[in-house]
């Protein structure tokens, strides 16, 4: 996916034991190490998605086994399965973290500054037809645990600062929650962030009702990242497309009630992703460079009532976003900033304010910020 900005989240990305050691025992860091030091010449942070399948290693126990049905990303092998020389994955894991976690020690040459965020592998409970068109592993939710068991505790060995992120749970949908709720209670304690994905499925992304789950399930202090989030295209199925003006609306207003309750950063899938589903409107795409240039660095955000949201910036100055006739606070007074979710701006006294549709109020003093692309928002 295209990115400028403080993050990128490349999928499926390099960080494939498959293509890094494909002979037991023989690392090929080369394609690793290019896409590093470009993204690190970028400035970028990097969040690594772990693919923990090589195509010698699912021989070794899985070769009777069906192969990955559907869509597989290039660069795996046909079988999706736990592996199987657990010693072997576990090395490579160790190899990859210690070559990029910036302790001086086996460090890439020229690395820059460390890769701490890692994911391990991605959307494991979609398993092809007729749930989904691609596979991303082919076993259950107790196989899965105890693959991220043995992940989590050996990238934490090997780099006590690393942050650890199960693999992205696809929505929450019944079939979603079904693999994922004896994940979650087997990994309490376990997990530095929840990690959920919204392609299209949801016009808040996710956030509040996977927030409540989190709670539900004895994470209540465990923060999230939603690592996709695209516009919802489709209210429900057989109803006309969702028109651009709406989906770029939900991008404010979903996106600050997220922020509000929880979710630390918001990766955007944006116009050039999505897969099967299209990347999102350029509408969207607009309103989300926008919210970017405004709240992007923000410190706190804070539901003031269920349409309104309070920022607070790293700078000591505030920001809400409002919707659905949504009004400032009393407190609020004199001249502050309008922008809509369409990017029109205007002065106004704030005790006149009235959300019409959705809007961005900057209260005080207003430094402008130049809107540029970015792939995630967050503090």
């Amino acid at each position: 996916m295209g990115f400028k900005g403080a993050w990128v989240r490349p999928h499926p990305g390099p960080f494939v034991w498959n293509t890094v050691e494909p002979t037991p025992g023989r690392y090929d860091w080369s394609n690793v190490d290019s896409q590093v030091r470009s993204w690190q010449r970028q400035r970028v942070a990097i969040l690594a998605t772990i693919w923990p399948f090589a195509g010698w290693d699912q021989q070794a126990c899985h070769a009777n086994q069906p192969p990955a049905p559907g869509i597989v990303f290039r660069g795996m092998p046909n079988r999706l399965y736990a592996p199987c020389d657990q010693q072997a994955y576990t090395a490579w894991l160790k190899a990859l973290v210690d070559r990029y976690n910036g302790d001086g020690v086996n460090d890439m040459p020229g690395l820059q500054y460390p890769i701490r965020h890692w994911e391990v592998a991605n959307e494991p409970e979609l398993q092809g037809p007729p749930q989904s068109d691609m596979t991303f592993f082919q076993e259950g939710p107790d196989v899965y645990l105890k693959l991220l068991q043995l992940s989590y505790g050996t990238i934490k060995a090997t780099d006590p600062n690393a942050v650890v992120l199960p693999a992205g749970q696809a929505g929450m949908l019944q079939h979603h929650t079904d693999y994922w709720a004896p994940v979650l209670r087997g990994a309490l304690g376990l997990l530095d962030l929840g990690n959920i994905h919204s392609i299209g499925g949801s016009e808040v992304f996710y956030g509040p009702q996977y927030r409540s789950w989190l709670d539900q399930l004895g994470f209540t202090s465990l923060p999230f990242w939603i690592t996709e989030a695209l516009a919802i295209k489709f209210a429900s199925p057989g109803q006309p497309p969702v028109s651009d003006d709406r989906q770029a609306q939900s991008i404010v207003t979903g996106y600050a009630t997220d922020f509000a309750n929880g979710a630390e950063v918001i990766f955007n899938i944006g116009a050039g992703g999505g897969g099967q589903s299209g990347g999102s409107s350029v509408a969207a795409e607009i309103t989300f460079n926008l919210m970017a240039a405004i709240v992007g660095d923000f410190a706190t955000a804070q539901a003031i009532n269920p349409t309104a949201v309070q920022f607070t910036m790293r700078d000591g100055s505030t920001v809400y976003a409002l919707w659905n006739d949504a009004r400032l606070p009393s407190s609020v007074t004199g001249t502050v900033t309008v922008t809509t979710h369409r990017g029109a701006t205007s002065q106004t006294n704030a005790a006149a304010v009235t959300a019409a549709m959705p809007i961005l109020v900057q209260a005080g003093a207003i430094t402008a910020v130049p809107v540029g692309s970015k792939s995630t928002i967050g503090p």
